[in-house]
């Protein structure tokens, strides 16, 4: 059996390109060792560059990593432009983790007159249900994962954000793409004004464009967030826009005069989802500090405060009520007052989107693991569990360009230092072109398992990898050594991943034993014997380590009483800056 941990918990996003050729600038000729560093010569001013262009901006992930380099006397920045020469002039080394496939989330939406529930998803699908009988109707195949989707209030065109970098407008029902909209980068959210004239799309650049949606022309751009734009929507009547950002706030916009108009600040952290009331009086916002706030959208006051981890938001139709989309239920509210209804006995995951019906009686939303449910107000129970998904594609292309995999395989050429941190499908596909010019084979599993208790935590999960030494499954390397008795790794355990074979001049400290397996797309089982979960070594006069697995150097592996994973964090990063030489 296959434990899996849930993509949530990775979410590390930025948008997909296709074919990612493998890049790199030839290596030159190697050397045993990595030329001095200030590290070596006691200096306090060592750069670490944290990637944050390629990974969700959602999730605290390696934030204890961070803190555990900073502890350590490193100065640790963060970047969220495209990697290039002139970006990594000032950097020292370079910790890339876990690109992710763009950051798309599963949606869903009704068509404007009802009987059509729409949905798409990581298997490059659109889904058309029967709302009445829950049958497929339909589905529209796209090259790339979809994520965000819109219906033009005439129901004839599907707008459907794609892992491509575009948004696709779809004819319905016939199911051909009229027209591509190049937005350029990572694409979260969309929406067509009430009138049907104009679309926007948000995107991971910091922009917000402004399209006609007869011709597919860009009419005007918007600028004002400082990083990702995660979410928009218009006002019922069309006159104002908001849009929900990774830097914290909620700006309403006067499309018109293209100007800000008011900022809503309170939110700690990124807002996610914003929605207005069908009054357009008031505005709901949810943010990763686990809020959800209701303001004043005239006068951008704030009204109300609720504490609820949602995901997604939806105003019912008659404006009386506010449905939240959170882990393993839906929450109900009172609008205006914010009294809580209580939540919904169904069975979901997290619901990343959902949408009432346009009459109020129905509620749909789609989870984390692809299931559409449709909700009866008038019954109070689930009314179809919607089917006829796929699995999701594994490859799901790069989140870097062969332009950014050229530069930093030329810059570790010449002397940097790479942290790369990979995990299992999808995470692997993303950092290949990084890998595959390394010499680094990944496997793309869906897992790394190992059914034998004396390689794994033996709580009967065969994705708990256990790498002992007792075992042989410690490498001999500096970083496995360290440099005194205290700083020696014994034992180390990661969570399911994917297998590396490496090449040149890289040597495997975490091995996997010879009944590891990889579970691969397809169903299909392979050996993973001899394969690592961790190598290091050189290419040109810098140094890399790459991992197969990412929660090792997270909470739950750093935070471990019973594993060596914080030591061999801090061997890591004291090898590849040259301390432990």
């Amino acid at each position: 059996m296959i434990y899996l941990r849930r993509p949530r918990r990775l979410v590390w996003l930025s948008l997909i390109v296709a074919g990612c050729a493998q890049a790199g600038g030839g290596q030159e000729e190697k050397r045993t060792e990595a030329p001095a560093t200030r590290a070596e010569s006691g200096s306090t001013d060592y750069h670490i560059l944290l990637d944050a262009a390629h990974h969700n901006l959602n999730d605290p992930g390696f934030e204890p990593l961070i803190q555990l380099m900073v502890q350590d006397g490193y100065l640790v920045t963060t970047n969220r432009r495209e990697f290039s020469d002139e970006s990594l002039e000032e950097v020292d080394l370079l910790v890339i983790g876990a690109t992710a496939p763009h950051d798309l989330t599963n949606s869903v939406v009704f068509s404007p007159d009802g009987t059509t529930l729409v949905g798409g998803g990581a298997d490059r699908t659109i889904s058309l249900w029967n709302v009445s009988t829950g049958g497929l109707k339909d589905t529209y195949r796209d090259t790339a994962w979809i994520g965000a989707l819109a219906f033009a209030p005439d129901g004839r065109t599907l707008a459907a954000a794609a892992a491509d970098e575009s948004v696709k407008l779809w004819r319905v029902p016939a199911g051909s793409v009229r027209a591509v909209l190049e937005h350029g980068t990572a694409v979260r959210s969309v929406s067509f004004s009430p009138d049907g004239t104009s679309l926007v799309s948000s995107g991971d650049d910091g922009t917000v464009r402004v399209w006609d949606s007869e011709t597919g022309r860009r009419i005007k751009t918007l600028i004002g967030h400082d990083g990702p734009v995660l979410h928009v929507a218009f006002s019922p009547d069309g006159s104002a826009l908001a849009t929900a950002g990774a830097d914290g706030s909620v700006l309403l916009w006067d499309l018109e005069a293209e100007t800000v108009v008011a900022t809503l600040a309170g939110h700690r952290g990124p807002v996610r989802h914003v929605v207005f009331s069908p009054t357009g009086h008031r505005l709901a916002s949810a943010g990763a500090d686990a809020t959800v706030k209701l303001w004043d959208s005239q006068t951008g006051l704030l009204l109300t405060t609720l504490a609820e981890e949602a995901q997604s938001l939806a105003f019912s139709p008659d404006g009386a009520m506010l449905a939240t989309g959170r882990e393993e239920t839906i929450g109900l509210w009172v609008m205006p007052s914010g009294e809580s209804l209580g939540i919904l006995d169904v069975n979901v995951d997290v619901a990343w989107s959902l949408e009432f019906s346009p009459d109020g009686a129905l509620l749909a939303w789609v989870d984390d693991d692809e299931i559409v449910q449709i909700w009866d107000r008038r019954t109070d129970r689930t009314r179809h569990v919607l089917d006829g998904r796929t699995d999701a594609i594994w490859d799901s292309g790069p989140a870097l360009t062969p332009e950014e995999c050229g530069a930093v395989l030329d810059w570790v050429s010449g002397g940097g230092a790479l942290l790369l941190i990979t995990d299992h499908a999808p995470w692997a596909t993303p950092s290949r072109c990084l890998a595959a010019g390394l010499g680094v084979t990944m496997s793309n599993a869906n897992a790394t398992e190992d059914e034998d208790p004396d390689h794994n935590s033996g709580d009967g999960n065969p994705s708990w990898l256990v790498f002992s030494r007792n075992e042989g499954l410690i490498g001999d390397h500096p970083v496995t050594r360290g440099r005194t008795e205290e700083e020696r790794v014994d034992e180390v355990v990661t969570f399911a991943g994917q297998s590396l074979v490496a090449e040149n001049d890289f040597t495997p400290f975490l091995i996997l034993s010879p009944t590891a397996v990889d579970h691969l797309e397809g169903g299909r089982v392979d050996s993973a014997a001899g394969h690592a979960q961790g190598v290091a070594g050189t290419f040109g006069l810098g140094r890399v380590v790459v991992l197969g697995e990412a929660m090792m150097f997270m909470g739950p592996g750093l935070d471990s009483p019973d594993y060596d994973n914080r030591q061999l964090a801090l061997n890591v990063v004291r090898w590849l800056s040259g301390r432990l030489n």
